[in-house]
C-alpha cells in the first residue's frame, strides 16, 4: 500500500485514557506510522485537564474540547468545538481518508462539510445503546428490562449512532461478534461492507518472563500456589464480583489459588467489600491500575489469566496481552471470547459466567497445573501468529485500499 495521510477521529484515545478502544486506536495508529503512513488523531480533551502532547511515537494529535460533565450536558459546546477544530485541521492538512471511532464523533462528522469529500471508515467497537444499557441498568436492562426512560434514551443513542454510520462507505469491527451486533441494531447496514480488524499486542513489550520464580519473589508472591490475574475495568459488565465469589468457593474446597485484580472503576469499593465479606484478604490482592511494565510482570508471574465478563466483550486486549506473555486465559462464554480462545484450547472457556461454574473449571485446572505450564509456549505462538499490531496494520491497509478503490 502506498503511504497514506490518515485522519483518525475519536472521542478519546490513549494516552489520555486507557480503555480498550483508546489503546486500540493509538496502537494501530503507531503501527501504521511505523509502516510509513502519516497519521493524525483528532480526539476529545477535557478542559479541566492539562493540554496533552501534540505528538507521541510519530502519531500527531489535535484535540477538541469536551465538557467534563458529559457530552449531553454540553452538547452545543462540544459540537462547536468539534466543528471548529475539524475545519482548522482540514485547512492546514490534506488527508486521503478518515477513520472515525465512537458514536458522537461519527454523528458530528456529518456536520463538517469538508469531511464529506473524504472517503470514510466508521469503526464500531460496540453499539452505543448496549453500552449505555449495561452501564446504567445492568444485565436486566440489556435483556429488555429497566425503566421506560432508560429504554427510550437507549433508542435515541442507537439513532444517533446509526445516523453517523450512514455516512461511512465501509464499517470496521474487531470481531464477527461485533459485526452481528451491528447488523442486529442496524439492519439497513447489510449492503455496507463490514471488515473485521482484530486488536493486537506489542509482542516486544509483552513477553514471557526469563525467570518466573525470581519474578514471583520480587512481587512477593508464593512459589507453590497457583496464581490467577484478572485485568479489568471494574464495572458491572466485566464480572469481577462473580470471580471473587468463585474464589471463595475454591477456598472452601481447599484449593490453593490466589488472585490478583488489576484495574480500577466504579465497582472498586464493592469488590473490596466482597473480599472482606468472604475473608479473602490472604488470597485476593486488589492492586488498582498499573503501568504496562507492571502489567507484563503480573501476567508473567501468573499461572493463568481470567476474563469473567458478564456481558458485551467485543474483543478483549487483555486476552492477547496475556497470551503474548505465555499465560493461558480462562474466559466466560461471552461475546467474542469463545471465538478467540477455542482454536487454542476449548477447555479455556467456562461453562457459564456463574461463580460456581467458574470455580469448578478453575478447580480442574488447579488439579492439573502441568497442563497450564504445557500451554505457555502455545499461547505465545498463537498471539505472535495472529494478533500483533503489525497484523492489524496490514489488515487496515487492505481495507483502506478497498475503500479508496471503490470510491465513487
Amino acid at each position: 500500500m502506498a503511504a497514506r495521510r490518515l485522519l483518525f477521529i475519536a472521542e478519546s484515545c490513549y494516552p489520555d485514557r486507557s480503555g480498550g478502544a483508546d489503546r486500540y486506536i493509538f496502537e494501530l495508529a503507531r503501527a501504521l506510522v511505523d509502516r510509513g503512513h502519516a497519521v493524525t488523531v483528532c480526539t476529545g480533551w477535557e478542559r479541566s485537564t492539562p493540554v496533552p502532547s501534540a505528538e507521541r511515537s510519530g502519531v500527531q494529535f489535535c484535540r477538541y474540547r469536551t465538557p467534563p460533565t458529559g457530552p449531553f450536558k454540553g452538547y452545543g459546546r462540544l459540537a462547536q468545538s468539534f466543528i471548529t477544530e475539524m475545519q482548522r485541521l482540514l485547512r492546514q492538512r490534506q488527508f486521503d481518508a478518515a477513520y472515525v471511532h465512537h458514536a458522537i464523533p461519527m454523528a458530528l462528522c456529518r456536520l463538517v462539510p469538508g469531511l464529506a469529500r473524504l472517503p470514510r471508515l466508521a469503526h464500531v467497537h460496540m453499539t452505543w445503546d448496549a453500552e449505555y444499557l449495561i452501564r446504567v441498568g445492568g444485565l436486566r436492562a440489556l435483556q429488555g428490562g429497566g425503566s421506560w426512560r432508560v429504554r427510550s434514551f437507549s433508542r435515541l443513542l442507537r439513532s444517533v449512532q446509526g445516523w453517523g454510520l450512514r455516512a461511512a462507505q465501509r464499517i470496521v469491527v474487531t470481531t464477527p461478534y461485533v459485526r452481528q451486533m451491528v447488523l442486529d441494531a442496524f439492519p439497513w447496514a447489510q449492503p455496507i461492507p463490514i471488515d473485521a480488524i482484530p486488536g493486537g499486542v506489542n509482542i516486544q513489550q509483552f513477553t514471557p518472563p526469563a525467570d518466573r520464580a525470581a519474578l514471583r519473589r520480587r512481587l512477593g508472591l508464593p512459589q507453590d500456589d497457583l496464581i490467577a490475574v484478572t485485568v479489568r475495568r471494574l464495572v458491572p459488565r466485566t464480572g469481577v464480583p462473580a470471580l471473587i465469589e468463585a474464589m471463595a468457593v475454591l477456598r472452601d474446597a481447599g484449593r490453593a489459588m490466589r488472585l490478583i485484580v488489576v484495574g480500577d472503576g466504579p465497582q472498586a469499593s464493592t469488590i473490596r467489600e466482597l473480599i472482606q465479606r468472604y475473608r479473602l484478604n490472604d488470597r485476593v490482592r486488589l492492586v488498582g491500575p498499573c503501568s504496562n511494565e507492571a502489567l507484563v510482570d503480573y501476567y508473567g508471574a501468573a499461572d493463568c489469566s481470567v476474563m469473567p465478563t458478564a456481558a458485551l466483550e467485543g474483543f478483549g486486549l487483555s486476552i492477547v496481552e496475556s497470551l503474548a506473555c505465555g499465560t493461558p486465559v480462562l474466559a466466560t462464554p461471552v461475546g467474542a471470547m469463545p471465538d478467540l480462545l477455542r482454536p487454542l484450547e476449548p477447555e479455556l472457556i467456562f461453562p457459564s459466567s456463574e461463580p460456581a461454574a467458574m470455580a469448578d473449571q478453575l478447580a480442574r485446572w488447579c488439579s492439573a497445573p502441568g497442563r497450564l505450564t504445557a500451554l505457555r509456549s502455545r499461547c505465545r505462538d498463537y498471539a505472535v501468529r495472529g494478533f500483533t499490531w503489525q497484523h492489524a496494520a496490514e489488515r487496515f491497509e487492505a481495507v483502506c485500499d478497498r475503500l479508496l478503490r471503490d470510491r465513487p
